[in-house]
């Protein structure tokens, strides 16, 4: 495994080189620093993604997250942690600082919601457990509840020809905070 590795990274870097050589061989240096540039770019961008993601998490991508779901955030609010692992099962899982409006208004949606099941309690639950991960059509479904310490909303999508998004969003019923998961395997 290491050596196959290290081989692929002497590959690139063969093929970096000769895009710079070859064209200095016959007095085109321009164009061999523009080569080697662009190939290198090219190469090392998705990987320069993938490291800085966790950075690339803005507010703009908090409020698609809930509205997503069916909920706004209206008022400021401040990302507390972020953190993005995987490629191809996707889990991130951030907490959010909210305002007390905010946090009034969307315990007050979650309460209200036609999917609210007060029978939940305190026991764990996973809305996707007993539910198919792969179906023809679109199908989402949705559960919310309150325990001891929080309000909870769960959401379960299941897209034809993707992989089933899960969605939990947990708000402290003691801070304003939202510790939010969304999971795609």
């Amino acid at each position: 495994m290491i050596f196959s590795f290290i081989g692929f990274i002497i590959l690139l870097i063969g093929i970096i080189f000769s895009a710079y050589y070859i064209p200095t061989r016959f007095d085109r240096r321009k164009l061999g620093i523009w080569l080697s540039t662009i190939i290198t770019l090219t190469i090392f961008s998705p990987v320069a993604f993938y490291i800085l993601e966790d950075y690339l998490f803005f507010k703009s991508d908090v409020k698609e997250y809930f509205e997503d779901n069916g909920y706004i955030l209206k008022d400021d609010f401040k990302i507390k942690s972020n953190d993005i692992i995987g490629l191809t099962d996707y889990y991130q899982k951030f907490e959010i600082e909210i305002s007390s409006k905010d946090k009034q208004l969307l315990t007050d949606q979650l309460n209200k919601a036609d999917y609210f099941n007060d029978s939940i309690g305190d026991i764990r639950f996973d809305i996707k457990a007993e539910k198919a991960r792969h179906s023809d059509v679109n199908k989402k479904f949705y559960v919310t509840f309150e325990n001891h310490n929080n309000y909870e909303f769960q959401s379960y999508l299941i897209q034809a020809g993707h992989t089933p998004r899960w969605d939990k969003f947990t708000i402290s019923k003691k801070e304003n905070t939202i510790y939010c998961q969304r999971i795609e395997d």
